[in-house]
């Protein structure tokens, strides 16, 4: 069904263009982007094992800049919010989870994922991490040394946030 509502609008765009008396427009793609050329995914598997192909992603790399906890000014992350196909996520939550809740620390927080920490997380009394306050999932899929520690957290039923650090 879903293939067909771009096919119906294509058509009737042709239909509205054809039917005027100035020069069509260019055409438009109505179809989403192939992700399985975007740079972005290849480019963040080099860094990481990607165990399924998202939809949609956008990701981020982040040296910690001040000491907290364990972590040192050696130490990054990824931060990756993706979309993916139900049957993406089933594959997703055969991996038990992780024995310990993992929280997000502040410094790997950016604007375009704000939305996201707000309703899905809260500070923790020091302000250095967030908790989250729906379903985690171990990120050992994901894992590619030195990033061998993280959570994916679910943000809806196919979307995610993951993050990996080193540690």
């Amino acid at each position: 069904m879903n293939s067909l509502k771009p096919l119906l609008i294509f058509i009737l765009l042709i239909s509205v263009v054809s039917c005027s008396d100035k020069t069509p427009e260019p055409e438009i793609t109505l179809a989403p982007p192939d992700v399985s050329t975007n740079t972005e995914v290849t480019k963040l598997e080099q860094l990481i094992n990607l165990p399924v192909k998202p939809v949609w992603i956008k990701w981020e790399v982040t040296k910690v800049t001040k000491p907290v906890g364990k972590l040192d000014t050696d130490d990054w992350s990824i931060v990756a919010r993706m979309a993916l196909d139900s049957g993406d996520i089933k594959i997703l939550t055969v991996t038990p989870l992780p024995n310990k809740v993992v929280n997000l620390p502040a410094y790997a927080i950016k604007p375009w994922m704000e939305d996201i920490v707000a309703s899905n997380f809260k500070p923790d009394d020091t302000g250095d991490f967030y908790i989250p306050q729906g379903t985690m999932l171990s990120a050992e899929q994901f894992y590619r040394d030195p990033l061998l520690t993280g959570a994916i957290y679910m943000i809806s039923e196919t979307e995610i946030l993951l993050f990996l650090q080193t540690e």
